[in-house]
């Protein structure tokens, strides 16, 4: 008799573990966010979306020459905020750019409505000709699917623990104006 209590209460503290540390309420809507370092890590902008279930593939140093969507992922909103790393680099804009277009067309093609955020003004030289390169990129490519999120304000590197890497504050700033992108 002993056993079968011992398992019971077993088997009750196994469910209650499990919704205790369940994922977040399928009921928000997914997002997946596809970045670099600016969407790596514990004080990255994506931990401050609120209202979404996310999903975030971000790797530190990724550039787009480097980068392939995910083949089982489909469908939903997603946000993209690749070419900070390229811009560092140094890759050639219009080989970035022809990158980007595929990426692109390749997540419309899985159902993704993709926000596309291009790379902050880090006060380098390269900025105005990548800015202006998205922008050109995002022209030729499905308005119907893909948004500009175009963030106007100059990335304040007071805000930075390294001129580029976001402390909190700066971040919550980042999800918040990405948050309004989503709407």
């Amino acid at each position: 008799m002993s056993d079968k209590i011992i398992v019971i209460v077993v088997g009750i503290c196994s469910i209650a573990w499990m919704v205790v540390h369940a994922p977040r309420c399928p009921a928000e809507p997914r997002l997946v966010i596809i970045g670099d370092s600016l969407s790596a890590g514990p004080e990255s902008w994506p931990q401050y979306m609120e209202g979404y279930n996310v999903h975030v593939l971000a790797q530190g140093g990724r550039s787009l020459l480097e980068y392939s969507p995910p083949r089982d992922l489909s469908g939903g909103k997603l946000v993209y905020f690749l070419g900070t790393a390229d811009m560092i680099k140094g890759t050639p804009v219009k080989q970035a750019a022809r990158y980007m277009a595929s990426h692109l067309g390749t997540l419309v093609g899985r159902g993704y409505e993709v926000v596309l955020v291009p790379p902050p003004n880090l006060q380098l030289r390269k900025f105005k000709r990548i800015n202006s390169q998205y922008r050109l990129t995002w022209r030729k490519v499905d308005f119907e699917h893909v948004h500009l999120c175009d963030i106007a304000w100059e990335w304040d590197k007071k805000l930075t623990w390294d001129g580029i890497h976001p402390v909190p504050e700066l971040s919550r700033r980042l999800a918040g104006a990405i948050t309004e992108c989503l709407q």
